[in-house]
């Protein structure tokens, strides 16, 4: 093995993104509700988040995707972008309160990066950086030399296609078959295993701690 990549939900993030959309897309809708109404802003920002996931034809990034999506079913001007990435700044990081941090996230990737692995912050790419970055200080891994962490920006496919893994392990030289992904979720992060990475998958039996023991080859 050569590169390990962390999922952050659920993985490196106690606090699955999942349990925080209701609130997300309130704050959201709200902050933007001089150009419509919030409960139609969140439905049209879902239904364009979902046409990212299902994909593209890797020649736009993920959050063009987005974009394109949201604008076109929507009618509205694209200055409102403006908006977007000032809600990123301004009130995103107030649903850290809701998010908890496990101390062994920090131990594991302290130990990849101590072991001479390449380390990628392998999260889905629905957000944009700041909003990522964000989730890593919630973490508490945010302040380490990442080879790569895959957003809205700099990514042009999601999990779970293995076009996303294919895509990550290209971004950092290393092939796939030299590739651990760590993660949680065996729908979002198995079919890092179908492009053909190593997976390991948290659950019961294996904890962040037993993945620190593998990264340090201890296992």
């Amino acid at each position: 093995m050569k590169a390990v990549l962390f999922d952050l939900d659920g993985t490196l993030l106690p606090t699955a993104f999942e349990d925080l959309i209701p609130e997300y897309l309130g704050m959201l809708g709200t902050y933007l509700g001089r150009w419509g109404d919030p409960r139609w802003l969140a439905q049209e920002i879902m239904q364009a988040t979902d046409a990212m996931i299902r994909g593209s034809d890797g020649r736009k990034v993920n959050l063009d995707t987005f974009a394109d999506h949201f604008f076109a079913s929507t009618g509205l001007d694209r200055s409102m972008w403006q908006e977007f990435d000032r809600f990123y700044e301004e009130e995103f990081p107030k649903l850290g309160a809701k998010a908890t941090q496990n101390p062994r996230a920090r131990q594991v990737v302290e130990t990849a990066f101590a072991s001479g692995w390449k380390v990628v912050i392998a999260t889905n790419p629905l957000f944009p950086a700041r909003a990522i970055h964000e989730r890593m200080q919630w973490a508490g891994v945010a302040d380490f030399p990442y080879d790569w962490i895959t957003t809205g920006e700099n990514m042009h496919y999601c999990k779970p296609h293995p076009e996303y893994y294919l895509e990550v392990a290209g971004r950092i030289g290393v092939e796939p078959e030299h590739c651990l992904m760590v993660g949680d979720d065996p729908a979002q992060d198995g079919p890092a295993a179908a492009a053909g990475m190593q997976l390991l998958l948290l659950n019961g039996d294996v904890s962040l701690a037993h993945a620190a023991h593998i990264l340090a080859g201890r296992d």
